[in-house]
């Protein structure tokens, strides 16, 4: 059911169909998540990389295909495997290095994704990340370096 929502005409559909499978985890889910991160359409890339964190410790063709996502030539393709390491409880702690491989992205909005995840995926290096993106060019990503870390060293604190 959820395969044959992958190419539901609503955006939204496809997306919880995704998200289905990735949650499902078996072989045959895997199999449609991986079709949707090969295709030519950035948006389906997208879906596929936030889906297939999911699925990262149930199948050994997941890990390679998110290390391919986060290098993709879509800013977008990136940003989302970062989120779905995040939505994923964190992901499989060797997958960290995915994080840690983009924080030098050149494009704003992956570094500002890498800084909301950072204290979830890499816990252990988010401070030093953080202090770095205090000092970064883009000054939204200043201001949500700043604040992220500021969670970080006074959690209590809202």
């Amino acid at each position: 059911m959820a395969r044959r929502l992958l190419h539901d005409p609503d955006g939204h559909v496809r997306e919880n169909a995704a998200s289905a499978l990735g949650s499902v985890a078996g072989p045959a889910a895997v199999d449609a998540l991986l079709v949707l991160a090969a295709d030519q359409d950035s948006r389906l890339r997208v879906q596929a990389a936030k889906a297939l964190a999911k699925a990262a410790d149930s199948d050994p063709r997941v890990a390679p295909q998110l290390t391919m996502l986060a290098r993709d030539g879509e800013a977008a393709v990136r940003a989302a495997t970062l989120s779905g390491l995040a939505s994923a409880g964190g992901g499989p702690s060797n997958l960290r290095y995915l994080l840690l491989q983009l924080v030098n992205d050149p494009d704003p909005m992956v570094r500002q994704r890498v800084a909301v995840v950072a204290r979830h995926v890499a816990p252990d290096a988010a401070p030093d990340i953080l202090r770095r993106y205090t000092r970064d060019h883009d000054r939204a990503l200043r201001r949500l370096a700043a604040t992220d870390l500021d969670r970080l060293t006074h959690p209590t604190a809202r």
